[in-house]
């Protein structure tokens, strides 16, 4: 079995490929390993019926374009899943060690198949994903192949007028481009990878795009969980800025001061910064904030600010402390928060 950290899909829809049943086949006609698999095993053939129905479910809720997304993302998968699961390299083999992992790959799809209604219910948010099969390095002893997953969100255009049109277009051209590091991630034969993002309203004026990944390089010990957000301002039709928070130069010292006290209470001589200047160009970026209502919560990647092995970083500031360097469009975003 290959050698992989545990899945997490969101927002992504499961759409059988021409010519292939879902739940409802004939299992006594079964000839693919993965039916044949499916039909080996109660659980898997209960988790398959759930897929399809919730697949259906979703459908019903999106136009034709955004069926036609997902329908191009789902056949990667369906080819893609039996693979990740095969012990064979060439081909695929799935014997009854194959059922814990296809299981888990249902489950987690099972999650996924969600088409919802956000946005104060003015707009269907559905999700696309690419998927990644490779040959794994020579040096990723026992392994078969290098995994990746990318899913992200999408806003169904169907049934939209006026300036919701607007609105959606230009967030999912904001949501579209993929970053370099996806792309290289999705050719890396030497990891396994698997990342998401869902898209949120944090406040009335402001979306949040939440990445969540899992990284295991093959070999090592146990994989590694990161994080990472993005903001768009709805009032102003474009990507959050620092200066649409706050004003000034001052909140800058004041988030920096005040990470560089919670981290070094936290990781002593682990810390890999030494003073407050140094994590000023971290704690300017929106993308490493999150929004809440005690405060400001700073997210630190992995070897930012601590080595590999410590894992990822936070700290939090209070708003109390914030509060003078807000602009009159951030006092009203973080009064509603909640």
């Amino acid at each position: 079995m290959t050698a992989r950290p545990r899945w997490v899909f969101a927002l992504a829809l499961l759409l059988a490929a021409p010519g292939a049943e879902a739940a409802s086949f004939d299992c006594k006609k079964a000839t693919r390993p993965e039916e044949k698999l499916v039909c080996s095993d109660p659980e898997l053939s209960r988790l398959d019926e759930a897929l399809a129905k919730a697949y259906l479910a979703g459908r019903q809720k999106l136009g034709g374009s955004a069926r036609e997304s997902v329908q191009v993302a789902q056949r990667s998968w369906l080819g893609w899943w039996p693979r990740a699961c095969s012990t064979g390299r060439k081909g695929v083999k799935l014997g009854r060690d194959a059922v814990a992992c296809a299981r888990r790959e249902y489950e987690e799809r099972l999650k996924a198949v969600q088409v919802t209604t956000g946005l104060d219910g003015r707009f269907t948010v559905y999700g696309v994903a690419s998927y990644s099969l490779l040959e794994a390095s020579p040096e990723a002893s026992g392994v078969l192949f290098a995994q990746h997953a990318w899913v992200h969100p999408r806003i169904d255009l169907a049934g939209l007028s006026g300036a919701d049109v607007d609105l959606a277009g230009k967030v999912n051209a904001w949501l579209t481009p993929v970053p370099a590091s996806v792309e290289e991630t999705m050719k890396d034969r030497e990891s396994t990878t698997s990342t998401s993002t869902v898209l949120g309203k944090v406040t009335p004026n402001i979306l949040g795009a939440f990445t969540t990944t899992e990284f295991y390089a093959l070999g090592a010990a146990h994989p590694m969980d990161g994080s990472g957000a993005a903001y768009f301002n709805v009032a102003r039709l474009r990507p959050l800025t620092a200066g649409d928070v706050f004003t000034g130069t001052q909140w800058v010292t004041v988030l920096a001061d005040g990470a560089l006290a919670q981290l070094r209470a936290a990781l002593d001589d682990g810390l890999l910064v030494e003073k407050a200047a140094d994590l000023h160009e971290m704690v300017k970026r929106p993308g490493s904030w999150i929004f809440k209502p005690q405060g400001l919560e700073l997210d630190f990647g992995v070897d930012e600010v601590a080595p590999y092995a410590a894992g990822p970083q936070s700290a939090t500031i209070p708003w109390a402390s914030l509060r003078a360097f807000l602009t009159d469009f951030g006092r009203a975003e973080v009064a509603s928060l909640k």
